[in-house]
């Protein structure tokens, strides 16, 4: 059952808004941080050391494969009998984007699915945290966003704001009223928007419109 408390949102910044600037901050739907990195790469953070100390074929076996060939392979057990060194002696996984920079990423927010990639700071950043986290700018966020599952979010939020527009019957202009009170005293004669943003941008396309040309613009 989706919850507050077990449902993760992600958001990116980068650059946007109406002068392109950085910092421009979008919600990108319900994803993991482990969705984002498909062009990331990942080391253990001790894996250089070891490396460096036993180098590439410490054990001069003929066939032996190197210690970073056993790390990359995930062939710990191999790595421990031929080199004495444990899983756990590697430290965690860490992630890097394509310039080997580190990105303030772990295998444990991997796992958790709550986590932040920070490639360009303000030009490219990617995290994700739990619903019930969510401040009440990423929440605004969501309602201006175009995500097909919006409504549900913001239900789970106490969010969820519907309006309409209302069309008198055989009369010239609009009005808008509250879900809480259509105030039509024909229910065909009114459409539900997810927010005012889009329930003006009908009121502009059909300012002064007859009601019947609406209606059957709107399919209702």
């Amino acid at each position: 059952m989706k919850t507050l408390e077990n449902t993760i949102v992600a958001f990116h910044i980068g650059r946007g808004g109406r002068f392109n600037n950085s910092g421009f901050k979008t919600f990108i739907g319900e994803e993991e941080i482990g969705k984002f990195t498909n062009d990331l790469s990942s080391s253990y953070e001790n894996a250089g050391k070891f490396k460096n100390r036993f180098g590439f074929d410490a054990t001069y076996r003929s066939g032996q494969k190197c210690i970073v060939d056993l790390i990359t392979e995930e062939l710990f057990e191999e790595l421990e009998e031929a080199f004495g060194i444990k899983l756990e002696e590697l430290g965690e996984l860490q992630y890097s984007d394509n310039a080997g920079n580190p990105v303030g990423l772990t295998q444990k927010e991997i796992d958790s699915g709550v986590g932040r990639i920070d490639i360009d700071g303000g030009y490219n950043t990617t995290y994700t945290c739990y619903l019930k986290d969510c401040s009440e700018e990423e929440i605004e966020l969501i309602k201006e966003s175009g995500y097909w599952n919006k409504n549900e979010l913001l239900e789970l939020l106490g969010q969820n704001e519907f309006f309409v527009i209302s069309f008198d019957s055989g009369a010239k202009g609009e009005r808008y009223v509250n879900d809480s009170d259509y105030g039509c005293s024909d229910p065909y004669s009114a459409t539900r928007f997810d927010s005012i943003k889009e329930a003006e941008s009908y009121k502009v396309k059909y300012d002064y419109a007859p009601a019947s040309e609406v209606i059957s613009s709107l399919n209702i």
